[in-house]
């Protein structure tokens, strides 16, 4: 599980909130690998940072603990941020 908190306190580069949706992007694609041993051997998945394994693919939560407080954010944050969380594992999928 990703931490919107944790992206925001790890990127002193964020500016305002596209700067953020494009970390967020960021951070799902730089994910590190599953460890399927752990998941097969049936831990819960908040052992596993919040990643669980469906078939062959490993998927991960962006979980929004904070609220973005940029001038610019918009109504429907959390939807524009799981949408660029999404796209970011789709990316890292299609290169593997």
């Amino acid at each position: 599980m990703i931490r919107l908190s944790d992206i925001v306190k790890n990127g002193p580069e964020i500016s305002d909130f596209w700067a953020l949706e494009r970390c967020v992007s960021m951070a799902a694609r730089t994910l590190p690998p599953a460890r399927a041993s752990s998941l097969a051997a049936g831990e819960p998945a908040s052992q596993q940072g919040g990643s669980i394994l469906m078939g062959d693919t490993e998927v991960a939560f962006l979980n929004c603990d904070i609220v973005p407080e940029f001038r610019d954010t918009p109504r429907k944050w959390q939807i524009i941020l799981i949408a660029a969380f999404e796209r970011g594992q789709r990316a890292r999928a299609s290169l593997s």
